[in-house]
């Protein structure tokens, strides 16, 4: 005589799905606590190898494990809008991709700098940030 299998409720679903999620989030929540301190090294050894890359001048290191490149990252930003628009519609068809909802489009901003002796354009004010990346061999 053959056994039927037990029905599971939906109700046994969902406490099941609850209990599992609950147990996964106390998992991650552990793990993320253990590599704390690793994690906060490894930013501070970014950190070290961004300020020899800035003291050096250089913008790598190549190594026998791998790679230190240090990124520059342009983030412009409109001080004043409608300025801004007023600028790009006195030209729009040399100007017009300067303009986005929100900031100013970076490679629009990059191509007007290069154009300009490195200066941005009206009512634009651009900021860089150094990022230290690491890459194996």
């Amino acid at each position: 005589m053959a056994v039927k299998a037990k029905q599971t409720s939906p109700n046994d679903l969902v406490a099941e799905h609850i209990k599992l999620d609950n147990f996964c989030d106390a998992q991650e929540a552990a793990l993320k606590e253990h590599l704390k301190p690793h994690r906060e090294r490894m930013e501070a050894i970014k950190n070290e190898l961004l300020a020899l890359s800035l003291d050096q001048k250089v913008k790598s290191f190549k190594c026998d494990e791998g790679t230190a490149i240090r990124n520059e990252v342009m983030q412009p930003r409109a001080t004043d809008k409608m300025a801004l628009l007023d600028f790009c519609l006195e030209n729009w068809d040399e100007r017009g991709d300067l303009v986005q909802i929100g900031a100013p489009a970076v490679a629009a901003v990059r191509a007007w700098m290069d154009a300009h002796d490195g200066s941005p354009p009206p009512a634009v004010q651009v900021e860089f940030i150094n990022r230290m990346s690491i890459r194996k061999s």
